[in-house]
């Protein structure tokens, strides 16, 4: 039940009062004097071993008669794929930390439970090194806690330590091996070292686990699109739509395979579903607007521009493109001024000004000439 995996499979805690004494059946037994001791201050077990053993009795008398009438416990709501996703940042236990939770006392394993929550919140907060103290400080305690594992993995992939992070997920497959997202992460960190084999090998062991996966479905076209294979890529993605509709990933993947082959109405269209979900997506928003003026639409692609800039507005990139649809509709006193907006900005690739296409018609003017420079400056002191 989802209590037994947010309790971390610790041993169950039972207590029985009677008589004026409550016995508390837990690995470490408590027994107290309720009359004498209200505010059960001192534990009489295992001095009075006599006493208790006659509560405990008594207290497998009422477990006995109670299963007699024991209601079986609903299946949770969440999906599999969801409660994995929870037990990999820790906030659900795994089968291999409630096995090596078994047998502890609740009043230890809820001091293991908060130093998990502790270290969960420092590094949502980016707080890296006292979370990464306080999970290695679990891990001495219970080595085979799967989820510190994990969040340990996840702390150093946020710092760009990767090695450390591969080192700690495998450690968890180690101990755990059907853990989908595990893989994932993994196939992920293999993707960044271009190891497009193992990548894959991961993605796909991730779907056998769970086959609904669409990060992974994503992943796997991605390695095609990379690999050159286009319809192999789409149908990829494809599949990842077809399993989740309203995941804005697949939708963009689909985008930039398109806008790479210059479909330029099939890309728009699939820019326009991840616009939808996130429509403050900045790279996304420069495509779909790119794509609107390869259609002839100025005036979506003007606006799909400003709507970036606003994003960023310190961006070189939205007065770039502005430029470049300036040239090309052949307004070059606006390209030449948008040109030395962009290079204010922080534009440090001058071989992208002599080489776009799109710039052609401004390429003779001072403003070209000025932009180009103050370019070649920014990028000589990035050097530096």
């Amino acid at each position: 039940s989802l209590l037994s995996e947010l309790g971390f499979g610790m041993a169950p805690i039972v207590a029985i009062r009677h008589g004026g004494f409550k016995w508390i059946r837990v690995p470490k037994p408590e027994l107290y004097d309720l009359q004498s001791d209200p505010h059960e201050l001192r534990n009489l077990y295992p001095a009075e071993a006599r006493h208790a053993a006659v509560l405990d009795q008594e207290l497998d008398r009422i477990l006995d008669d109670s299963k007699r009438h024991a209601v079986p416990a609903r299946e949770s709501p969440m999906s599999l794929e969801t409660m994995e996703s929870l037990r990999s940042l820790g906030y659900l236990a795994s089968a291999q930390d409630r096995a090596s939770a078994a047998g502890i006392d609740p009043k230890d394993g809820i001091s293991l439970y908060n130093d998990l929550e502790d270290a969960r919140h420092l590094a949502q907060r980016s707080r890296w090194q006292p979370a990464e103290e306080k999970l290695r400080r679990i891990l001495e305690r219970s080595p085979g806690h799967v989820s510190a594992r994990n969040i340990l993995g996840l702390v150093f992939v946020r710092q760009g330590e990767l090695a450390k992070a591969k080192e700690q997920y495998t450690l968890s497959l180690k101990q755990e091996p059907k853990q989908s997202r595990v893989l994932a992460v993994l196939g992920s960190l293999a993707l960044i070292e271009n190891d497009l084999p193992e990548a894959e090998r991961l993605f796909r062991a991730s779907l056998e686990i769970t086959p609904g996966f669409v990060e992974s479905m994503c992943n796997l076209g991605f390695i095609e699109s990379l690999r050159g294979h286009g319809a192999a890529a789409q149908a990829w993605y494809d599949k990842a739509l077809a399993a989740d509709p309203a995941f804005p990933r697949p939708w963009r993947l689909a985008g930039d395979l398109s806008y790479e082959r210059g479909d330029w109405a099939a890309a728009r269209a699939s820019y326009a579903k991840v616009l939808e979900k996130e429509p403050d997506d900045f790279e996304v928003l420069i495509q779909s607007a790119n794509c609107a003026r390869r259609l002839g639409d100025d005036a979506a692609a003007l606006d799909g521009f400003a709507r970036a800039e606003e994003l960023r507005p310190d961006s070189w990139i939205p007065p770039y493109n502005r430029a470049c649809l300036a040239a090309a509709r052949g307004r070059t006193s606006d390209a030449g001024s948008l040109l030395l907006v962009a290079a204010s900005r922080g534009l440090v690739n001058p071989r992208l000004l002599d080489l776009d296409e799109d710039l052609a018609a401004v390429r003779d003017t001072k403003a070209f000439a000025e932009a180009r420079r103050q370019a070649l400056k920014t990028a000589e002191a990035f050097q530096d």
